[in-house]
Protein backbone atom coordinates (compact mmCIF):
# COMPACT_ATOMS: atom_id res chain seq x y z
CA UNK A 1 0.00 0.00 0.00
CA UNK A 2 2.88 2.39 0.74
CA UNK A 3 4.17 2.04 -2.81
CA UNK A 4 1.22 3.89 -4.33
CA UNK A 5 0.85 6.54 -1.58
CA UNK A 6 2.56 9.22 -3.65
CA UNK A 7 0.79 8.19 -6.83
CA UNK A 8 -2.61 8.44 -5.15
CA UNK A 9 -1.73 11.68 -3.38
CA UNK A 10 -0.46 13.27 -6.60
CA UNK A 11 -3.41 12.08 -8.65
CA UNK A 12 -6.10 13.18 -6.22
CA UNK A 13 -4.19 16.31 -5.20
CA UNK A 14 -4.03 17.37 -8.85
CA UNK A 15 -7.74 16.66 -9.35
CA UNK A 16 -8.72 18.53 -6.20
CA UNK A 17 -6.36 21.38 -7.13
CA UNK A 18 -7.83 21.64 -10.61
CA UNK A 19 -11.37 21.91 -9.25
CA UNK A 20 -10.39 24.39 -6.51
CA UNK A 21 -8.24 26.37 -8.96
CA UNK A 22 -11.15 26.77 -11.36
CA UNK A 23 -13.31 27.83 -8.43
CA UNK A 24 -10.79 30.46 -7.34
CA UNK A 25 -10.46 31.79 -10.87
CA UNK A 26 -14.25 32.05 -11.15
CA UNK A 27 -14.45 33.84 -7.78
CA UNK A 28 -11.72 36.29 -8.79
CA UNK A 29 -13.30 36.98 -12.15
CA UNK A 30 -16.78 37.53 -10.74
CA UNK A 31 -15.65 39.64 -7.81
CA UNK A 32 -12.93 41.79 -9.35
CA UNK A 33 -13.15 41.66 -13.12
CA UNK A 34 -16.79 41.35 -14.17
CA UNK A 35 -18.89 44.43 -14.87
CA UNK A 36 -21.83 43.09 -12.90
CA UNK A 37 -22.87 45.07 -9.87
CA UNK A 38 -23.66 43.34 -6.59
CA UNK A 39 -21.93 40.02 -7.20
CA UNK A 40 -21.28 39.60 -3.47
CA UNK A 41 -24.18 37.15 -3.08
CA UNK A 42 -22.98 35.02 -5.97
CA UNK A 43 -19.47 35.07 -4.51
CA UNK A 44 -20.71 33.84 -1.11
CA UNK A 45 -22.77 31.03 -2.66
CA UNK A 46 -19.90 29.92 -4.88
CA UNK A 47 -17.42 30.09 -2.01
CA UNK A 48 -19.67 27.98 0.24
CA UNK A 49 -20.16 25.46 -2.57
CA UNK A 50 -16.39 25.22 -3.08
CA UNK A 51 -15.83 24.62 0.65
CA UNK A 52 -18.42 21.82 0.66
CA UNK A 53 -16.91 20.29 -2.50
CA UNK A 54 -13.40 20.49 -1.03
CA UNK A 55 -14.41 18.72 2.19
CA UNK A 56 -16.50 16.11 0.38
CA UNK A 57 -13.77 15.28 -2.17
CA UNK A 58 -11.05 15.14 0.47
CA UNK A 59 -13.24 12.78 2.51
CA UNK A 60 -13.97 10.59 -0.54
CA UNK A 61 -10.30 10.39 -1.53
CA UNK A 62 -9.18 9.55 2.02
CA UNK A 63 -11.96 6.99 2.43
CA UNK A 64 -10.98 5.36 -0.87
CA UNK A 65 -7.41 5.17 0.41
CA UNK A 66 -8.58 3.68 3.73
CA UNK A 67 -10.68 1.01 2.01
CA UNK A 68 -7.75 -0.02 -0.19
CA UNK A 69 -5.58 -0.69 2.87
CA UNK A 70 -5.05 -4.39 3.61
CA UNK A 71 -7.31 -5.74 6.35
CA UNK A 72 -4.40 -6.97 8.43
CA UNK A 73 -2.82 -3.49 8.46
CA UNK A 74 -5.91 -1.34 8.87
CA UNK A 75 -5.79 2.41 8.32
CA UNK A 76 -4.52 4.38 11.27
CA UNK A 77 -5.48 7.90 12.29
CA UNK A 78 -1.98 9.08 11.38
CA UNK A 79 -2.22 7.52 7.92
CA UNK A 80 -5.51 9.27 7.29
CA UNK A 81 -4.24 12.62 8.52
CA UNK A 82 -0.99 12.45 6.55
CA UNK A 83 -2.83 11.42 3.39
CA UNK A 84 -5.46 14.18 3.70
CA UNK A 85 -2.77 16.73 4.45
CA UNK A 86 -0.61 15.67 1.51
CA UNK A 87 -3.55 15.74 -0.93
CA UNK A 88 -4.48 19.21 0.34
CA UNK A 89 -0.94 20.52 0.04
CA UNK A 90 -0.58 19.23 -3.51
CA UNK A 91 -3.94 20.79 -4.35
CA UNK A 92 -2.62 24.07 -2.96
CA UNK A 93 0.36 23.93 -5.31
CA UNK A 94 -1.93 23.41 -8.31
CA UNK A 95 -4.24 26.25 -7.21
CA UNK A 96 -1.29 28.60 -6.74
CA UNK A 97 0.08 27.89 -10.20
CA UNK A 98 -3.35 28.21 -11.86
CA UNK A 99 -4.09 31.47 -10.06
CA UNK A 100 -0.73 32.97 -11.00
CA UNK A 101 -1.24 32.06 -14.66
CA UNK A 102 -4.76 33.55 -14.59
CA UNK A 103 -3.64 36.85 -13.07
CA UNK A 104 -0.71 36.98 -15.51
CA UNK A 105 -3.04 36.53 -18.49
CA UNK A 106 -5.61 39.05 -17.27
CA UNK A 107 -2.96 41.49 -16.13
CA UNK A 108 -2.22 42.54 -12.60
CA UNK A 109 -3.27 46.13 -13.34
CA UNK A 110 -6.77 44.97 -14.38
CA UNK A 111 -6.96 42.90 -11.20
CA UNK A 112 -6.02 45.92 -9.06
CA UNK A 113 -8.48 48.19 -10.83
CA UNK A 114 -11.21 45.60 -10.30
CA UNK A 115 -10.33 45.45 -6.62
CA UNK A 116 -10.45 49.26 -6.38
CA UNK A 117 -13.81 49.41 -8.14
CA UNK A 118 -15.13 46.85 -5.66
CA UNK A 119 -13.96 49.06 -2.77
CA UNK A 120 -15.65 52.04 -4.42
CA UNK A 121 -18.86 50.03 -4.88
CA UNK A 122 -18.99 49.05 -1.21
CA UNK A 123 -18.20 52.60 -0.15
CA UNK A 124 -21.07 53.89 -2.35
CA UNK A 125 -23.46 51.37 -0.78
CA UNK A 126 -22.49 52.56 2.69
CA UNK A 127 -22.73 56.24 1.69
CA UNK A 128 -26.15 55.74 0.03
CA UNK A 129 -27.52 54.00 3.10
CA UNK A 130 -27.40 57.27 5.00
CA UNK A 131 -24.72 56.14 7.44
CA UNK A 132 -22.25 58.91 8.17
CA UNK A 133 -18.75 57.53 8.23
CA UNK A 134 -15.97 59.36 10.06
CA UNK A 135 -13.39 61.04 7.87
CA UNK A 136 -10.85 58.44 9.07
CA UNK A 137 -12.70 55.79 7.09
CA UNK A 138 -12.53 57.83 3.92
CA UNK A 139 -8.80 58.26 4.42
CA UNK A 140 -8.47 54.53 5.08
CA UNK A 141 -10.25 53.69 1.80
CA UNK A 142 -7.97 56.10 -0.08
CA UNK A 143 -4.87 54.65 1.60
CA UNK A 144 -5.89 51.11 0.65
CA UNK A 145 -6.46 52.15 -2.96
CA UNK A 146 -3.14 53.96 -3.00
CA UNK A 147 -1.30 50.90 -1.64
CA UNK A 148 -2.96 48.67 -4.23
CA UNK A 149 -1.94 50.95 -7.09
CA UNK A 150 1.67 51.19 -5.88
CA UNK A 151 2.04 47.49 -5.11
CA UNK A 152 3.92 45.11 -7.33
CA UNK A 153 2.45 41.96 -8.80
CA UNK A 154 3.20 38.95 -6.62
CA UNK A 155 5.67 36.48 -8.05
CA UNK A 156 4.86 32.89 -8.90
CA UNK A 157 6.62 31.85 -5.70
CA UNK A 158 4.49 34.26 -3.62
CA UNK A 159 1.26 32.89 -5.09
CA UNK A 160 2.45 29.32 -4.71
CA UNK A 161 3.55 29.76 -1.10
CA UNK A 162 0.36 31.59 -0.10
CA UNK A 163 -1.86 28.96 -1.68
CA UNK A 164 0.21 26.15 -0.16
CA UNK A 165 -0.12 27.65 3.32
CA UNK A 166 -3.88 28.11 2.99
CA UNK A 167 -4.46 24.57 1.77
CA UNK A 168 -2.03 23.09 4.27
CA UNK A 169 -3.88 24.72 7.17
CA UNK A 170 -7.29 23.82 5.74
CA UNK A 171 -6.17 20.26 5.04
CA UNK A 172 -4.87 19.93 8.58
CA UNK A 173 -8.09 21.17 10.20
CA UNK A 174 -10.40 19.17 7.94
CA UNK A 175 -8.00 16.21 7.92
CA UNK A 176 -8.18 15.90 11.72
CA UNK A 177 -11.88 15.11 11.41
CA UNK A 178 -11.64 13.03 8.23
CA UNK A 179 -8.83 10.89 9.68
CA UNK A 180 -10.98 10.09 12.71
CA UNK A 181 -13.88 9.07 10.47
CA UNK A 182 -11.87 6.96 8.01
CA UNK A 183 -9.55 5.06 10.36
CA UNK A 184 -9.89 1.29 10.49
CA UNK A 185 -8.51 -1.16 12.99
CA UNK A 186 -6.59 -4.16 11.63
CA UNK A 187 -8.80 -7.17 11.00
CA UNK A 188 -7.13 -10.51 11.56
CA UNK A 189 -8.60 -13.70 10.12
CA UNK A 190 -10.44 -15.83 12.65
CA UNK A 191 -8.67 -19.09 13.34
CA UNK A 192 -10.47 -22.35 14.07
CA UNK A 193 -8.18 -23.05 17.01
CA UNK A 194 -9.41 -21.56 20.21
CA UNK A 195 -7.26 -21.27 23.28
CA UNK A 196 -8.89 -22.46 26.48
CA UNK A 197 -7.89 -20.80 29.68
Amino acid sequence: MQNNFWYDALKYGALLGLIMGLSRIFETYELFLSDRVGVGGLFVVEWLASVVIFIWLLYRFTKRRALSAPDDEGFSYGSGLSYALMVSMLAGVVVGVMYHIFVSIVGYEAYVEGYISLIDEYYAIIANSGVQLPSDYMEMFEDIKDMLRRGEAPSMFDNLLTSLQIYMFTGLVVGLIIAAITRRQPQYPQSNNTINQ
